[in-house]
């Protein structure tokens, strides 16, 4: 059984696909509240519930910096990250825990991902790739083969990224962007091929 941390609609599109009656939603957002059983409260009342330890939490932010402090705020509250993958996903490689895979999702053989992943609706991630922690595609991204990844990045809805480059932590790929070459300083990146957005 899973709570579900969030504080917008990921959240709510997990608790869809859970379709589990009694699944706790945790929002982080302005008003901190979970539901269980159609009722809410404060997040403190939390250890309220009963039977909490039986539960494991999925972190259903985008934001993956965000979702790194409440991955770890859960984790030293003593409770585990719990691995969810939709029925209509097709994934050949292991997911370490936290990790979120949406309908449709599809990650081939040979990879190496971290904790905490997020592959939204038709994302993809070719052979042989490897993430770090905290990386989040949105619908219809895709990584081609042997490419690597660090932490805390996000790809945007049908962004792509090259096969055999690598990017560094802490990078936002804007949506549509293609990345053709290796991104080494942290920042935002759009545009075909993507280059630093100019503040």
């Amino acid at each position: 059984m899973y709570i579900v941390i969030g504080s917008g609609r990921c959240a709510y599109e997990i608790l869809s696909f859970l379709c589990i009656d009694n699944t706790p939603y945790l929002s982080t957002g302005p008003r901190p509240i979970y539901s269980f059983s159609d009722s809410y409260q404060t997040i403190e009342q939390l250890s309220s519930v009963s039977n909490i330890c039986d539960y494991t939490f999925l972190v259903a932010i985008g934001n993956p910096l965000i979702r790194r402090r409440e991955h770890q705020r859960f984790i030293d509250y003593g409770y585990k990250p719990g691995i969810y993958v939709h029925y209509s996903a097709c994934v050949y490689s292991d997911l370490k825990p936290g990790s979120i895979v949406y309908p449709l999702a599809v990650v081939m053989p040979g990879c190496d991902l971290g904790q905490s992943l997020i592959l939204n609706v038709s994302s993809y991630i070719g052979h042989d790739v490897s993430t770090g922690d905290f990386v989040s595609l949105n619908p219809g991204a895709r990584i081609a083969g042997s490419a690597h990844l660090s932490h805390n990045i996000l790809l945007g809805m049908n962004s792509s990224i090259r096969e055999n480059i690598s990017i560094t932590s802490d990078i936002i790929v804007g949506m549509g962007s293609a990345v053709v070459k290796s991104l080494t300083s942290p920042g935002i990146y759009v545009g075909v091929p993507a280059r630093p957005l100019l503040k």
